[in-house]
């Protein structure tokens, strides 16, 4: 897929997102939306491909960066204009910043999440390297408890409280068994009366 094609299909995707938000909002004006993203990584297979496998980890997070208004990279920014998105386009999802809080955000992660980028732009699988809780920190800087989809617990215990890093909401992680996927939502501060409905919204998906 060329880059144009990807923000054209990501930009529809995206913004198809928020209207279906904004008519549900109408009509359910307490209503809450969890949103699942792969918690995905690409690691470089020689020094040649470094730069390019910088790009693709932070281009993972332009879905979510449009989704929630965040303001991304210059980098990202001049990329998003060179494959077809005008400047217009993009102040209109930083206009939408407002339905974050109706947002919760779900992480998930699998073996076959992390690839390594070879010479010739192919990717192969590189197994669990880094894990959940490394490549999950730039999005969330401390979630407790956490862990992926399948219940398996990061590398490294998180310290802290509940704090998000890139989008400012609340986080829906799944915990237990593959036989007990229990739906956890945790929660940050600064929405008030959304964690009560995230608490229902935890009973409802159990």
């Amino acid at each position: 897929m060329s880059d144009h094609a990807f923000v054209t299909n990501l930009k529809h995707c995206v913004k198809a997102s928020m209207l279906a938000m904004r008519a549900i909002l109408d009509q359910r004006p307490d209503a809450i939306f969890i949103f699942s993203e792969s918690t995905e990584y690409v690691h470089p297979g020689s020094p040649q491909m470094v730069a390019r496998a910088i790009f693709l980890n932070e281009r993972r997070f332009l879905s979510l960066d449009l989704l929630f208004g965040h303001d991304v990279s210059a980098t990202m920014y001049q990329y998003l204009l060179n494959s077809g998105m005008t400047a217009a386009e993009y102040e209109w999802f930083r206009q939408q910043a407002d339905l974050r809080s109706h947002c919760i955000m779900g992480t998930d992660y699998y073996i076959t999440n992390e690839h390594v980028i070879r010479e010739d732009g192919t990717t192969i699988g590189s197994g669990d390297v880094y894990g959940y809780y490394v490549i999950t920190r730039p999005i969330l800087r401390s979630v407790s408890p956490a862990r992926d989809a399948h219940g398996n617990e990061p590398r490294r215990p998180p310290r802290g409280g509940v704090a998000v890093e890139r989008v400012d909401e609340p986080v829906a992680i799944t915990a237990g068994r593959r036989a007990d996927r229990r739906l956890h939502l945790v929660r940050t501060g600064g929405h008030e009366g959304l964690g009560q409905r995230a608490d229902q919204a935890s009973r409802t998906y159990q």
